[in-house]
C-alpha cells in the first residue's frame, strides 16, 4: 500500500506493478 503525495490517503497498488517496483527499489 503506497500513500498517495496529494490526498495522504493510502492507494492499493496491483500485485503486477507493485512486484515490479519491489524489484527497482530492492536492487
Amino acid at each position: 500500500v503506497y500513500v498517495d503525495a496529494d490526498t495522504r490517503k493510502p492507494v492499493e497498488i496491483p500485485a503486477a506493478i507493485r512486484s515490479a517496483a519491489g524489484t527497482l527499489t530492492e536492487n
